[in-house]
């Protein structure tokens, strides 16, 4: 048993050394939650494009038509295909927005937000060109699954500003 485990180990070693994963993702499905607040934001062309394996493309445009501070809550959780929670995480948006969490920072580096700390981010259109999103920020091993990604701006009178549900396979 111990060989085998030791055997197993050092392949996965070899994988992660050379970047090498050993699942597939696809996304599934990429929408807005339909209860967003419309007074707050315009969605404009958001699109997820499949550029290769593990990897897709976030491009299009957004109109922010409130300043957001940390008034308002983000919210981000996956669920797997019988509604366990693998993750959740809150914070303040412009905590989110400025830290240096690596989504969160790659967002700032391919959109026309403005650079430096901003809070509140002040109202206006907004771009993200070729926000690439891939698995470098993921394990080595994910089981396969359908998972939901959940993502939620939450205002502090309780109600939705703005939600994305993202549901992706993993083969």
């Amino acid at each position: 048993m111990f060989i085998r485990l030791l055997l197993l180990s050092c392949l996965l070693k070899n994988f992660a050394v050379h970047g090498i994963k050993l699942y597939d993702i696809n996304v599934v499905s990429f929408e807005p939650l339909s209860t967003y607040d419309r007074t707050a934001l315009l969605l404009g062309t958001f699109r997820v494009t499949r550029k290769a394996r593990n990897t897709c493309v976030l491009s299009g445009d957004f109109e922010i038509l409130k300043n957001w501070g940390n008034e308002y809550m983000t919210h981000f959780y996956i669920e797997n295909s019988i509604g366990m929670i693998m993750f959740k995480t809150s914070e303040p948006f412009c905590e989110l927005l400025n830290s240096e969490f690596a989504i969160a920072k790659k967002f700032r580096e391919h959109s026309t937000i403005p650079p430096g700390n901003y809070c509140p981010l002040p109202k206006n259109r907004y771009e993200v060109n070729n926000y690439r999103m891939d698995d470098s920020d993921l394990p080595i091993i994910v089981p396969k699954d359908t998972y939901t990604l959940i993502t939620k701006i939450i205002a502090s009178d309780g109600h939705l500003v703005l939600g994305y549900k993202v549901t992706v396979a993993v083969s």
